[in-house]
């Protein structure tokens, strides 16, 4: 009986050519990966600006009691940390945000690659970031009627050049803007955006750094377009 096998040539031929084949398909599933996902985040963060009109507009705080809402942490959307409430601890019910953007014990939520968070003006020229998912902040009646005009989130990759090539940033006036990040490199906790990032000087009440102004964190951020 006549039982012949693959010599180390064919064996080495075959190696070859699936190589080949990874080398072309792992790049293009790659880049196809990191499409959907910045696609999810842009689509994430117009979810984000719709529940941030919403909360506001439903005056779910009102640390001034004036009457005026104020915006809120992403974790006070998602119905996962304390509202910011004078009158006693309680949670978004029903949440403005689905249970997929709660945040975790650092303030982000983290969606299809992409970790997203909002920072609010302080009231003296500064930001709060969230808290975490045991709280959405203390309440500042000095800050309320900057909390009432505007806020800041931004969305970066988990991984870098792996989950997302960009990082994106909306404000109150729900303008999608993105960056290349040719600068500063957004990479999961160990590079995450200020709060002031894409602003010229202090964070929600200065210019954005958009339209060829230099932003603080020296990128170019333009508009997304989506």
């Amino acid at each position: 009986m006549n039982r012949r096998g693959f010599t180390l040539i064919e064996l080495m031929i075959v190696v070859a050519i699936i190589a080949i084949i990874a080398a072309i398909a792992i790049p293009s599933l790659l880049r196809s990966r990191v499409s959907a996902n910045e696609s999810s985040a842009v689509a994430t963060i117009h979810t984000v600006t719709a529940a941030e009109a919403e909360f506001r507009q439903a005056a779910e705080v009102d640390q001034d009691a004036d009457g005026f809402g104020e915006y809120g942490f992403l974790g006070e959307l998602a119905g996962n940390a304390d509202i910011r409430d004078a009158a006693g601890v309680r949670v978004a019910n029903p949440a403005y945000l689905p249970t997929s953007l709660q945040t975790d014990a650092n303030g982000n939520s983290n969606k299809a690659g992409f970790l997203f968070t909002v920072h609010l003006p302080d009231g003296a020229n500064g930001a709060l970031g969230e808290v975490g998912n045991t709280g959405g902040g203390a309440v500042d009646a000095n800050a309320a009627d900057d909390q009432e005009l505007a806020y800041v989130c931004y969305a970066w990759p988990v991984q870098i050049n792996r989950s997302g090539t960009r990082a994106f940033a909306t404000t109150e006036e729900a303008e999608i803007y993105h960056t290349k990040m040719a600068v500063t490199q957004y990479d999961g906790m160990n590079v995450v955006p200020a709060a002031n990032a894409i602003y010229t000087g202090n964070p929600c009440v200065s210019s954005l750094g958009v339209g060829g102004a230099v932003a603080n964190d020296g990128n170019t951020w333009t508009p997304a377009g989506g």
